[in-house]
């Protein structure tokens, strides 16, 4: 999306996830708006529960690890956002973005 001056906002949830649903609800409000391309990846990490997010995958879950590791966060868990703004690198809630 380059030049498009769109921030790209990930949320990594799950249906499994008892606080999650506040935050789909919010990603839902911001796909209403014209600047801000939202994606949702559906993780299957809490799928031992019992309850099978039919949305999961372990692609959803690779991709969340692996920020994780790049970013320098400690852990996974949901929800957790990931957002870009134009011209900056990926960042996770709580941390500035650099240029």
């Amino acid at each position: 999306m380059a030049g498009s001056g769109k921030t790209v906002v990930e949320l990594f949830t799950s249906q499994g996830c008892s606080s999650c649903p506040p935050a789909d609800a919010f990603l839902g409000e911001l796909a209403r708006r014209d600047d801000v391309l939202v994606l949702s990846f559906h993780v299957d990490y809490w799928n031992y529960l019992g309850w099978k997010d039919l949305f999961s995958s372990p692609e959803s879950t690779a991709r969340q690890r692996s920020y994780r590791k790049t970013l320098g966060a400690r852990y996974v868990y949901t929800p957790r956002w990931w957002w870009t703004v134009p011209a900056r690198r990926w960042a996770r809630a709580g941390q500035k973005s650099s240029a």
